[in-house]
């Protein structure tokens, strides 16, 4: 706990300085902040717990348990086997009401332990429907870091299109 504690406080730190920077050189110009690409803190949206199912092998489930939010993922990839994975919730930016990141320390499953932290896009939320997308490297391996603090300045609203490569035809919520 220490030392996620200790981790998220640098990961906090680090988006301050680098908004204090950049609040600076921004200030000096124009003063628009248009195209400043940073995460900041926010809180997972409560409609997105729950259980969001793409078929009836592919869904991402997100509950709360002891006061964490833990995600669960799993794809059916039919003839090139399942992936999955469990873990935590330990960083979310919302971009606006509807979309945003949520980064994860994945816990157990299928995944390199050398780099826990994945990031998970969301948009279009709504109480029924939603597009979810892991972060995909250009040759479709896990875009995973070492640190949340890399993947907090990974994962930011301008390098979405870096990461995900199909949104698919998204993800409706079970009853």
């Amino acid at each position: 706990m220490f030392s996620l504690k200790k981790s998220l406080n640098r990961a906090l730190l680090a988006v301050f300085v680098l908004s204090l920077v950049t609040g600076f050189f921004t200030g000096c110009s124009n003063g628009s902040t248009d195209d400043v690409d940073l995460n900041t803190l926010g809180e997972l949206p409560p409609g997105l717990v729950g259980k969001w199912i793409f078929d009836a092998d592919s869904y991402y489930e997100l509950t709360e348990t002891a006061g964490k939010t833990k995600l669960h993922y799993h794809a059916d990839f039919g003839e090139y086997g399942d992936y999955s994975f469990d873990s935590t919730i330990e960083f979310v930016s919302n971009y606006n009401t509807k979309s945003g990141v949520i980064i994860v320390e994945i816990t157990d499953g299928e995944y390199n332990p050398s780099k826990p932290y994945c990031g998970i896009y969301y948009k279009e939320l709504t109480s029924n429907r939603v597009f979810l997308a892991n972060a995909l490297e250009s040759d479709y391996s896990p875009a995973d870091t070492v640190t949340l603090v890399d993947a907090i300045f990974k994962f930011t609203p301008g390098k979405v299109g870096n990461y995900i490569h199909s949104w698919g035809s998204g993800y409706d919520k079970e009853e």
